[in-house]
């Protein structure tokens, strides 16, 4: 009886023990199922993706190429572009951004090791230029089109395997954004807008640029996911990141967060940042009500504020400036932005 007794346990433990080892098989079948099936509504609960393009880009129309020469950039590459404004200024090798990208250059000479990030990269004048130089590059924007035709120019100057594209919107969030123009054919002057806003009419053309359009021109049919700066910091390896950042008013939104954070994941020496639409009224009052403590982030981080000469928080409440180049108290002098001080081309 003893030995019918402990045969009968040992045949229940094997079938319980068979049933667990079952459902557990049937569980993972079933998630794999779910995720291989629906892998873009999965993709849509992982909040922090950045969306980094390798393949399947966007279709664009043809571009104008040209070669340009080293005497601009002091450096020569391929410059691919889909817009009519940006079109006829290569045409005529008018300089676009001529001494901003030899800042960056002479500020990228500081520190060869480290990455250059390009926030609002577009077709890619800055990213290309630090490509060219060596460093790897890592490139964000907006458009699917704009990472497009910046792969195509990474791909003609042979740096495509240095420069990473991300096609996200940065901002303070994890939303659906959508590219809208107030600019017709000026692609560098993409601005986001939230889904939420896109039928509202909350957003509205910004008023130097009312002759161009009446209306703010929102591409409902393109939906990028925003990411924050400290998500995109996380995909780079490398210590030490050089900032450039053109996101037409959304740079309080991309750079609070790291400037409030007492210890910074990496150490970023040099910032470019675009001044123009933040300081406005327009931008004040959506994109950047807190000018005044995004500024004083930037102080109270240790950076020191040139236009191109030093420039004090006072000045920068009271005046309008197109760009602030930001240096912190630790970083090397840029041999450039002192050649800037005693010319009189300001690029500011």
């Amino acid at each position: 009886k003893l030995i019918l007794l402990d045969s009968l346990l040992q045949e229940m433990q094997t079938v319980m023990w068979r049933r667990r080892m079952l459902l557990g098989i049937v569980a993972i079948i079933f998630t794999m199922q779910v995720y291989n099936s629906s892998k873009k509504n999965w993709l849509k609960f992982n909040t922090k993706t950045v969306n980094i393009v390798s393949d399947g880009f966007a279709e664009t129309k043809e571009p104008f190429c040209k070669l340009l020469p080293e005497r601009i950039y002091g450096i020569s590459f391929h410059l691919c572009t889909t817009d009519v404004w940006i079109e006829y200024l290569i045409k005529n090798e008018a300089p676009l951004d001529e001494h901003s990208v030899k800042l960056m250059q002479s500020s990228l000479g500081n520190y060869p090791r480290s990455v250059f990030l390009d926030i609002g990269s577009n077709m890619g004048i800055f990213s290309l230029a630090a490509a060219k130089r060596g460093h790897h590059v890592v490139a964000v924007d907006l458009v699917p089109q704009s990472i497009a035709v910046l792969h195509k120019n990474a791909v003609l100057n042979n740096i495509e395997d240095r420069i990473t594209l991300i096609n996200n919107a940065i901002s303070d969030d994890h939303e659906i954004y959508h590219p809208a123009l107030d600019w017709p054919g000026n692609d560098m002057a993409t601005r986001a807008v939230a889904e939420k806003d896109k039928n509202t009419g909350k957003w509205q053309p910004l008023p130097e640029r009312k002759q161009y359009s009446k209306r703010l021109a929102v591409d409902g049919n393109t939906s990028v996911k925003s990411v924050t700066l400290m998500d995109v910091l996380s995909t780079i390896q490398e210590a030490t990141v050089i900032i450039k950042i053109d996101i037409e008013g959304f740079e309080c939104k991309a750079l609070d967060e790291y400037l409030l954070l007492p210890n910074k994941p990496k150490y970023i020496p040099y910032m470019y940042v675009e001044f123009e639409w933040i300081q406005k009224a327009l931008a004040r009052n959506s994109d950047c009500p807190q000018y005044r403590t995004f500024l004083q982030g930037f102080f109270d981080s240790g950076y020191e504020a040139y236009t191109p000469n030093r420039t004090s928080y006072e000045d920068l409440t009271k005046y309008a400036y197109l760009n602030v180049f930001w240096k912190h108290k630790t970083a090397k002098d840029v041999p450039y932005l002192e050649m800037l001080q005693l010319s009189s081309e300001i690029p500011f």
